[in-house]
């Protein structure tokens, strides 16, 4: 190919640029410098391949890939992790729910028969365990509030590990916002 040469450069130059650009046809080329504008660069020698990533010339630092479980639920709680936690029994929970039973029966007369049956239904929802219903636990501990002394008494139940784990995402709403005073 015969380059003239013009306003833009010599013949040499344009040949020089010609030559690399039909040796990179096709192919991604990157150069010794890369600005990745902050973010990570893999130089070389590495393969993804489905879920799992192999390399050894990765960035500065080289993992060892083998020695991570790629394992979603140790991010975001698992099955196993909840079973370890013993389950709540009748004793355990008879424990517990005793002091709440004392400000119950500290209560005015006429909140005493309607608290301890709900003081009785949140014991059943919470002995079901994994299976208990969270927006239910929530109602009743947001219904038992009323009775005086029964707010703080109900987040130090729930506080216990027992029940810590058990705590589904309304019921911790609504025990964050239960007034103590």
């Amino acid at each position: 190919m015969t380059v003239d040469k013009d306003d833009n450069g010599s013949a040499e130059e344009m040949e020089e640029l010609e030559r690399k650009r039909a040796e990179t046809s096709g192919k991604a080329g990157i150069g010794s410098d890369v600005s990745t504008g902050g973010g990570a660069y893999i130089g070389r020698d590495y393969a993804i391949q489905s879920d799992e990533m192999q390399g050894d010339k990765m960035g500065r630092d080289k993992i060892a890939f083998d020695e991570f479980l790629l394992d979603p639920a140790a991010f975001i709680g698992s099955a196993e992790t909840a079973a370890d936690e013993p389950e709540p029994t009748g004793a355990d929970l008879d424990t517990l729910f005793a002091p709440l039973s004392e400000v119950i029966a500290a209560a005015p007369e006429d909140m005493q028969q309607e608290a301890f049956h709900m003081a009785d239904e949140l014991k059943e929802e919470v002995a079901r365990g994994d299976q208990s219903d969270d927006a239910t636990v929530a109602k009743l501990i947001q219904r038992l509030s009323i009775v005086p002394g029964a707010a703080a008494v109900t987040k130090e139940i729930f506080d216990a590990p027992l029940l810590a784990s058990q705590i589904g995402p309304v019921t911790s709403f609504v025990l964050d916002n239960l007034s103590t005073d």
